[in-house]
């Protein structure tokens, strides 16, 4: 699981990078659908959509624990 900053970091590489967005998230092992939700996140709400987003997962994890 990445921080909010780690997720911000990333935006900011894919936004950066003169490679294509898939490529750029299948060179860094991140899935394009976990980016685009963060990319959204961000979008909406800065990065409180980040670390929001960061406890929605902490609480599906907690959830699913056996």
């Amino acid at each position: 699981m990445y921080t909010a900053s780690e997720k911000l970091a990333i935006i900011r590489l894919v936004e950066e990078s003169e490679l294509s967005i898939r490529r750029t998230l299948r060179e860094i092992k991140v899935s394009r659908t976990s980016f685009y939700r963060w990319y959204r996140a961000y979008e909406e709400s800065g990065l409180d959509g980040l670390e929001r987003s960061e406890e929605h997962t902490s609480e599906l994890q907690s959830q699913f624990r056996i």
